[in-house]
């Protein structure tokens, strides 16, 4: 590497570093509501970060990518989604406000996958991220190891953040060029996993229960296209049961008896009070399926509790309707079906499952588009590390390469130009 290309690298460290750093303080002040403004201040700042780059890459260039139609379309139609909830459900300007913030969200999301990472961006936001995760090990031995482990009022903050940071901590161990570099990447991430526990973040639990399944199924997922999009239908469809069932078994005497055992091994109950949330919110999409009321309203309004739904779902459904919910879905689809192409790539790999993860625990949480982006915002960037490797790739195919994908016409897992995933079926 030459000394041009190690000052690029440098530079793209430090400018990752800094970005998982204002991650970091974002989430830190996000909870005490006074430092609030100041956490979103910071989060906006990261939003902006990537558009910018993105558009100044493209003045430049004078070109976008191909993937771009993969992603603006459905992205698109999500935002003009809730734009049309907007002006046919209640309107007031916190609608307003909340369109923006989807709209940023979005521009975040496609920038950050359409453009090319400097070099070394990504080893910056490892770095922080198995730093953090350390710092918190070292603050709950010192604290004598509270279960749950709070770091702050909201324990579901902690578990889901270091969640979210485990992706990096795991990129960083399987990537690292040093040995102390793998050795403090693989202890961050032993830390990172005891902590989730000790956080009795259950959907983070489920999460990575999903996470390590759609990791462990990745080569076998990947030998088919239809298998690929089957999984994600599949699990898609198990969250959307899930979340529509679980108010109304309940009252089963099978239950009541499952959260018994429940309470007696984790301390906490079976039913979080979540499935009372969804009831109501059941209720009242029933009788605005179509467009919602807006994205101006909120869940208390509705469940007379002040808790959001909790379920990125039925918020979708509440705000934009089964329209924008079915908006969203597609979009979340386009983005596993991207992962297809790439699904030789390790980090492409992580990224796919991480995926599958957020999606799970997704129905316990909105971080993706409103309420919690404090969480919301490094979830994407996991999910974007991957996507954007594989518009880098696409990029970078030959003329000749015709529909050889991203590897060439002769791609990695072949023998004599015979895919090994067909070999394996016959």
């Amino acid at each position: 590497m030459n000394q041009s290309a190690r000052s690029s690298a440098l530079a793209g460290w430090v400018g990752g570093a800094a970005i998982g750093l204002l991650l970091v303080l974002a989430n830190l002040i996000s909870d005490p509501d006074q430092l609030r403004p100041y956490a979103q201040s910071l989060l906006a700042v990261v939003l902006g970060a990537f558009p910018v780059l993105f558009l100044a890459r493209t003045c430049i260039t004078k070109s976008v990518p191909l993937a771009a139609r993969s992603l603006a379309g459905p992205s698109t139609a999500v935002l003009l989604s809730y734009v049309v909830a907007l002006v046919a459900g209640i309107p007031g300007w916190v609608g307003v406000y909340r369109v923006a913030q989807l709209a940023s969200v979005l521009g975040f999301v496609l920038s950050a996958s359409l453009m090319p990472w400097p070099r070394g961006m990504l080893q910056g936001i490892c770095f922080v991220s198995s730093s953090f995760i350390l710092v918190c090990g070292l603050t709950w031995i010192i604290t004598g190891m509270p279960v749950p482990f709070e770091l702050y009022a909201n324990g579901n903050m902690v578990g889901g953040f270091i969640w979210a940071l485990l992706f990096f901590s795991i990129v960083g161990w399987q990537s690292a060029l040093t040995r102390v570099g793998r050795i403090g990447h693989a202890t961050a991430v032993s830390v990172g996993v005891v902590l989730l526990g000790a956080s009795l973040a259950r959907g983070e639990w489920l999460a990575s229960a999903t996470a390590v399944v759609t990791y462990a199924a990745w080569h076998w997922l990947g030998c088919n296209r239809r298998r690929f999009v089957a999984w994600f239908l599949a699990v898609v469809s198990l969250v959307l049961l899930v979340s529509w069932g679980l108010p109304h078994i309940r009252t089963m005497s099978y239950w009541i008896g499952l959260a018994e055992v429940v309470r007696s091994y984790t301390g906490e109950p079976l039913f979080s009070g979540r499935e009372t949330i969804w009831l109501a919110l059941q209720a009242a999409v029933v009788k605005r399926p179509l467009w919602g009321y807006g994205p101006g309203v909120s869940p208390p309004e509705f469940t007379g509790m002040d808790f959001s739904a909790h379920n990125l779902f039925y918020q979708t459904s509440l705000q934009a309707g089964l329209v924008g919910l079915a908006a969203l879905l597609v979009f979340l689809g386009s983005i596993w079906t991207l992962y297809y192409a790439g699904r030789k790539d390790s980090i492409v790999r992580y990224s796919g499952a991480y995926f599958m993860g957020v999606l799970v625990r997704e129905a316990f949480e909105v971080t993706l588009t409103q309420n919690l982006l404090v969480l919301g915002i490094p979830t994407w960037l996991a999910i974007t590390a991957g996507l954007h490797r594989i518009v880098g790739r696409r990029q970078r195919r030959q003329p000749g390469d015709g529909r050889a994908g991203i590897a060439g016409p002769r791609r990695a897992g072949t023998r004599h130009g015979v895919d090994e995933c067909l070999l394996s079926e016959r």
